[in-house]
């Protein structure tokens, strides 16, 4: 995982040195926060607030007159709080008043392919964007607070890959910043057992790269 996460920065950071020379790429490094709709949840258990938070590398390919492609890497973090315990097949139920504070928390890297249109020739300004986004999930931790006592466990069984489709605008400001909302429509589910509990968590996200 380390060496292949290293490998990734590595071929973007030396992207990097090539895009210098050439003004039709742009590189960019920011952060985005984002908030988190449970979909698919049985409608007893409570949802409080879910959140979502993304460090990300960018570049950005110009193409055609007023197209760009996007990719590069980005590492998330999301939290959802849901008042309900998980069972060994990966069901969750309505927590007892003895469960408080429960939450699901994971950690991804990711790597997005989105194609931007931009409203003028210059790209910079306004634009609209779409695409999907790749990624391995891992340290799945269930999170809560039992008699006063604040606990974790692992999360088994949960689906390793995963896929998202992107909707979105945004603008390039100066040719040189961007910041962008994102709504993500998770395409994979969270467990990947087929009896689990069904959970696909919608994103919608604010980002800034300078």
């Amino acid at each position: 995982m380390k060496t292949g996460t290293l490998f990734l920065l590595g071929s973007l950071l030396a992207w990097q040195v090539t895009a210098q020379n050439n003004a039709s790429k742009h590189l960019n490094f920011g952060t985005g926060v984002g908030v988190i709709n449970p979909l698919g949840l049985d409608k007893t258990i409570y949802r409080n607030y879910s959140s979502v938070v993304h460090y990300t590398i960018e570049l950005e390919k110009e193409i055609g007159k007023k197209g760009a492609w996007q990719t590069g890497l980005q590492f998330s973090m999301l939290s959802m709080s849901v008042d309900a315990v998980i069972h060994s097949n990966n069901h969750l139920a309505v927590a007892p008043d003895s469960i408080k504070y429960a939450a699901i928390n994971q950690m991804s890297l990711q790597v997005p392919l989105r194609y931007r249109l931009y409203k003028s020739e210059e790209r910079d300004g306004k634009f609209y964007q779409f695409g999907a986004t790749f990624g391995y999930n891992f340290n799945n931790i269930y999170t809560y607070r039992y008699k006063n006592e604040d606990k974790e466990q692992t999360i088994s069984n949960v689906q390793p890959y995963m896929c998202m489709a992107h909707i979105g605008l945004g603008s390039r400001i100066n040719k040189k910043h961007v910041w962008y909302i994102d709504m993500s429509i998770p395409v994979t589910p969270y467990f990947k057992q087929a009896h689990a509990s069904s959970l696909y968590p919608l994103q919608l996200s604010f980002n800034l790269l300078l």
